[in-house]
């Protein structure tokens, strides 16, 4: 009786023995399973690289235009008074005659039939004859040009007249085929739809391509977000170019205006003095006339010159303004893709380490 009871319980304490020590193991196996699954650690891994680098471009220096030398002669200026208020010859002082003698000198050696024609002009120079002469955009008669030209640039006469001295345009950065000068093609030569390295299959597997496709999105926006960026600041350094063109045209048309307005201004100042002589010297008031016709010519010519130069030189500026903002474009496009190809490496290899370790612990699973 005593064996058969002591056998009972014995029976009742393997059983639940036996019972509780298979669900202990079940237990145990659970949390470490729970514990070294690899997935758990993956997406820190990913996400440590899906970052790019901050677009950076430094604002380029805008060149201002030089400014050129305009020098009028002031020979004129210390006796018109005198030429002015004259009533005989003899009220004229030494320094005017011996300037209206040299007017004189220079168109004497003249052929007859260019001394007939500069002749003719001069005579019919009045107030209206002026407003035609200085029209803007007028073009002025070439023969009588050719004459101021002579006149001023190598005569004896040449320092009663005005000069220019102009300053160098600046090189283009843009070849004669339209292209900026060292310009390359940046294209995206991206694999953007990664080709998987593995056919692992399981939930590592899935978890390692899942943080992998998450990360390249990120690239991806960030990218765009960066391209996007950078066209903006084409655009708008574009944009500033031609509003600067704009404004230095204006600043020129103003100042082309203005110069007129002076010209005028001393050319009918000329023929008032002339025809005060005309009263008791019309030999004297032709020679005045003579110098107030070419001078008249020859500073509208500098003046036209000076204007359409700068109309040029402000396009070039505006013209390499916008092939440098065109360079900056394609050296951050090169920069974009350079980092996004880095990162995408990166990315690559961190799911290549993944998938491996994946296998290594058991079929992806």
């Amino acid at each position: 009786m005593f064996m058969f009871t002591n056998f009972k319980q014995f029976s009742i304490e393997a059983f639940i023995i036996f019972m509780f020590v298979p669900l202990l193991f079940f237990a145990c196996s659970s949390q470490d399973l729970e514990f070294i699954q690899p997935y758990q650690f993956i997406n820190k891994d990913f996400e440590s690289i899906a970052e790019l680098p901050p677009l950076e471009e430094e604002e380029p220096v805008i060149q201002e235009p030089e400014r050129s030398e305009v020098t009028n002669s002031n020979a004129i200026e210390p006796i018109l008074p005198n030429l002015s208020s004259a009533t005989s010859e003899d009220d004229i002082d030494e320094t005017a005659k011996e300037f209206l003698a040299n007017v004189s000198d220079f168109v004497v050696d003249l052929d007859d039939e260019t001394e007939e024609l500069l002749t003719g002009e001069a005579r019919n120079l009045n107030s209206t004859a002026v407003d035609q002469l200085l029209g803007e955009g007028v073009e002025l008669n070439n023969s009588i040009l050719q004459i101021a030209i002579l006149a001023a640039e190598s005569s004896p006469v040449s320092s009663l007249f005005p000069s220019l001295i102009l300053p160098q345009l600046p090189d283009l950065l843009i070849n004669p085929s339209g292209r900026l000068t060292g310009e390359d093609e940046f294209g995206f030569d991206l694999d953007l739809e990664f080709v998987r390295v593995s056919t692992l299959v399981g939930s590592c597997a899935v978890a390692a391509n899942q943080a992998y496709d998450e990360a390249l999105g990120q690239l991806n926006n960030q990218r765009a977000i960066r391209i996007e960026t950078a066209n903006q600041n084409l655009n708008r350094r574009v944009a500033e170019a031609e509003a600067r063109l704009l404004s230095r045209d204006q600043a020129a048309l103003d100042e082309y205006r203005a110069s007129l307005t002076t010209l005028r201004e001393n050319i009918n100042n000329n023929i008032d003095a002339a025809n005060n002589l005309q009263t008791f010297s019309p030999e004297l008031a032709d020679n005045l006339r003579y110098y107030t016709l070419l001078y008249s010519y020859y500073y509208k010519y500098i003046i036209d010159l000076n204007y359409d130069f700068y109309l040029e030189y402000h396009e070039r500026l505006r013209d390499n303004e916008v092939a440098i903002a065109g360079i900056l474009l394609q050296q951050s496009l090169q920069n974009i893709n350079n980092s996004f190809n880095t990162a995408k490496s990166n990315l690559d290899n961190v799911l290549q380490t993944s998938l491996n370790n994946c296998h290594n612990q058991g079929s992806g699973n």
